[in-house]
């Protein structure tokens, strides 16, 4: 393990408070492209204040919840710093779920205020949470009635408009209130991917020190103006997005939902030369671009991405660039290794890179070929998931090293190589399969955009390998093309028994791909 030596632990606000001093209040941190509104690093300070104020008079106290229902808007980054002046908690909800998850949430999180858009894509949020507290303040699943506050739009049912929840407390002090590192800063919802979505509790220090190994990994700097459409409900945005922002000097030009075409017209507009997402953007992006012949208008130089190598390479061919750099990280441990912009290519594209500073990794690996499961340990894993003791209980080892569900291996020089989920690995005929090495090599198709790979039960080889695959729009593919493809390339135990053909693949928020509900629909 390499020590963080530049590293001293600190709040959300305090870091906001030194980057004024550094980079100065009217650094822009933030272009939001749907309020097409700039915010600089004083007006973030100063909305902040004002949110503190009105959430303090709103009886919100050190260790209270704030949830927020916001896509990529600037109210996110701001609650999370107001949240920090009080020692409150912000509770990222996706914007995707529905009335039951809704009740969950309510149900486990017991928030003090509930801060809501009025819908996303016809997504009513403030009927669902309204109909949600009157359906379980009566049976005592909700303690009581959180105060409601609607970000954009006129008061409705209980929610008040933000405008006018500010205004209330307009000209009160407020006390200084003590908080630290280790305090929970944030608590991030699961995917979901098994059983009811479960609340990540992260500190102060486990927001920020992912966020400062980041910067210093992709050197963001005051010159550089990143695109990020990873949500904000998600590690992406509130980890690697607002934080970074305010700890690099860096611009984040932050849309409000993921679009392709959009993506390709934005960072044309702010000449953005620096780039965030996963697998699944990258390649919507650069379809996009080429169909509009706007690839050679891109100035990106530097990029991140949670893709396999394919697609890595692909980016990197396509951009013209070679500042291309691969992590690997979850909700629960937010950046768990990464590789440097001055580390070999082969590296940044065939492996995850070395384990992050301050943190120590072992792999768990119980056969010849040395591939086990990833396990954690360090300052920045979670606190544990918010109200489930069995839960936290069964994340960690005996030991106290945190289950990552993912497998991995290490190379010949001490990289990390990704090799699938726990629950990926197929046995068809008795053959262990990876489905992400079958994943891969359908990515090389160039037809392809996208593929999921798992197993479903056969009666002949006890598991058989299925395929969905989302196909480029201009590719006239079909099964045959791609079984062919498959035929003396890859062994037959690993060529998909079926292959389906969609126009999309579902996501979880993450941005990884919904397997459960494949499995469900195709099985």
């Amino acid at each position: 393990m390499t020590r963080d030596d530049d590293w001293e632990p600190t709040t959300l606000h305090a870091v906001l408070d030194r980057g004024i001093a550094t980079y100065g209040a009217s650094n822009v941190a933030f272009s939001y492209v749907d309020e097409q509104r700039d915010l600089t690093l004083g007006e973030l300070r100063a909305d902040a204040e004002r949110w503190a104020v009105a959430l303090a008079a709103a009886g919100v106290d050190h260790g209270d919840r704030v949830a927020v229902l916001l896509q990529g808007h600037s109210t996110w980054p701001t609650l999370q710093v107001a949240c920090s002046r009080l020692g409150a908690v912000l509770v990222g909800v996706n914007t995707r779920y529905r009335s039951h998850e809704i009740d969950h949430l309510m149900t486990v999180m017991q928030p003090s205020v509930v801060v809501s858009g009025p819908t996303w894509r016809d997504i009513p949020f403030v009927r669902l949470i309204d109909e949600s507290v009157q359906r379980l303040l009566p049976d005592g699943r909700l303690a009581a009635a959180p105060v409601r506050v609607t970000i954009g739009a006129d008061g409705e049912g209980a929610f008040v408009p933000a405008e006018e929840f500010l205004a209330g407390a307009a000209g009160q002090a407020l006390a200084e209130r003590e908080v630290t590192p280790d305090d929970i800063a944030l608590i991030q919802f699961t995917s979901g991917s098994t059983g009811a979505p479960k609340g990540v509790r992260l500190s102060h220090d486990a927001v920020l020190r992912p966020a400062h190994q980041t910067i210093r990994a992709m050197n963001w700097t005051l010159d550089d103006v990143v695109y990020s459409a990873l949500p904000f409900y998600h590690v992406g945005g509130s980890v690697f997005t607002g934080p970074v922002a305010v700890l690099s000097g860096a611009r984040m030009v932050v849309p409000d939902t993921f679009g392709a075409r959009e993506a390709v017209e934005h960072n044309v507009t702010w000449r953005c030369n620096g780039h965030q997402g996963h697998a699944a953007m990258y390649t919507m992006f650069l379809d996009a671009a080429r169909e509009a012949g706007a690839l050679s208008d891109l100035r990106i130089e530097k990029a991140w991405a949670v893709a396999p190598p394919s697609v890595l390479r692909r980016i990197a061919a396509e951009l013209r660039t070679d500042g291309v750099v691969s992590l690997y990280g979850m909700s629960e441990h937010p950046l768990s290794t990464i590789c440097g912009l001055d580390e070999p290519l082969a590296k940044r594209f065939e492996t995850v890179g070395r384990p992050a500073p301050d943190v120590e990794l072992r792999i768990d690996a119980d056969g010849p070929d040395g591939v086990g499961e990833i396990q954690l340990r360090g300052p920045a894993v979670m606190s544990g998931y918010h109200e489930d003791e069995a839960a936290t209980r069964d994340a960690f080892t005996p030991d106290g090293w945190l289950h990552t569900g993912d497998l991995g291996t290490w190379d010949p020089d001490g990289y990390v190589v990704f090799a699938g989920r726990l629950k990926d690995m197929l046995k068809p005929g008795g053959e262990n399969v990876s489905a992400q090495e079958v994943e891969e090599f359908l990515m090389l198709h160039p037809g392809v955009v996208n593929v999921a790979v798992f197993g479903v039960p056969d009666d002949r080889l006890g598991e058989a390998p299925v395929a969905v695959v989302q196909a480029r729009s201009d590719a006239d593919l079909t099964q045959e093309d791609l079984l062919e493809f498959c035929r003396d390339r890859i062994a037959g135990f690993k060529t998909p028994k079926r292959i389906h053909l969609v126009p999309e693949l579902p996501l979880l928020p993450n941005g990884k791909l919904d397997k459960v509900s494949l499995r469900s629909e195709f099985s």
